[in-house]
């Protein structure tokens, strides 16, 4: 039975799934459409005895592209909201070899404010859910979470500019419902997440990559241009973003 587990029933069911995603992706590239995979790497078996036959990225050859939201947070962070390193390096590792070697692929980044994490959070009488952080401690209002949003917007805007590249993009919002901060609401304030005047971060010019990120232990840098990135995988809340003095606020 355990041969059959571990040597025949696991990779026959991998192979099914991923031959049925490829037949689908196939079908869907013909009608002009994009077939993406989530996660990027599967968190859950990073550091498993036996990762090295069932690679954590065997989906990459089954789909049109790729979209990992758990990247600075839920499977990339420890219960008490700190970095998990190990995993947080895998996936900085795996976005920068997926956005380099396959370059029609498109990543879509997902950024969301704080340590979030489950369960989640009814939001103003269950208009929208939100994730929730450690011990419960995420703001429980929609004033709070704009605020918080605003306010925590570099310790997940830094890591991603780590590894952006044309080809890989980013989103910023509490959750998927147009309500948890895609957009403002300045007629009917309670009514969404989204800071009321937007993020400053977006007006700013960045400017041109001066190269790829450099790391230094679980430290990582970055150059652009018009600002400077940190991230040091051993405290989450000391990611920063340092703008030339003419592009500050």
């Amino acid at each position: 039975h355990q041969f059959l587990s571990s040597c025949f029933y696991v990779p026959i069911v991998i192979q099914a799934k991923m031959y049925m995603l490829g037949n689908l992706t196939e079908r869907w590239n013909k009608r002009g459409g994009y077939v993406v995979g989530n996660p990027i790497l599967d968190y859950g078996d990073i550091g498993r005895e036996d990762e090295s036959l069932f690679p954590l990225e065997y989906h990459w050859d089954y789909v049109s592209g790729a979209h990992d939201e758990h990247y600075v947070a839920f499977s990339t962070l420890n219960r008490d909201g700190t970095f998990n390193i190990t995993k947080m390096v895998r996936s900085i590792e795996a976005i920068q070899n997926l956005s380099t070697t396959r370059t029609n692929y498109t990543l879509f980044v997902r950024g969301l404010p704080g340590p979030c994490s489950t369960p989640f959070m009814d939001v103003n009488h269950q208009i929208f859910q939100v994730p929730t952080w450690p011990n419960n401690s995420q703001p429980k209002t929609p004033d709070g979470l704009k605020s918080a949003a605003s306010q925590l917007i570099d310790l997940t805007l830094a890591p991603f500019l780590l590894v952006v590249k044309p080809n890989v993009w980013w989103s910023y919002s509490w959750f998927y419902d147009l309500a948890a901060g895609w957009v403002t609401c300045p007629s009917a304030p309670e009514t969404c997440t989204a800071p009321d005047n937007w993020y400053p971060e977006f007006d700013r010019p960045l400017g041109k990559p001066l190269g790829p990120a450099v790391r230094n232990g679980t430290v990582y840098t970055r150059q652009f241009e018009h600002a400077s990135v940190y991230v040091d995988l051993k405290d989450r809340t000391a990611s920063k973003i340092t703008w030339n003095k003419k592009h500050r606020d």
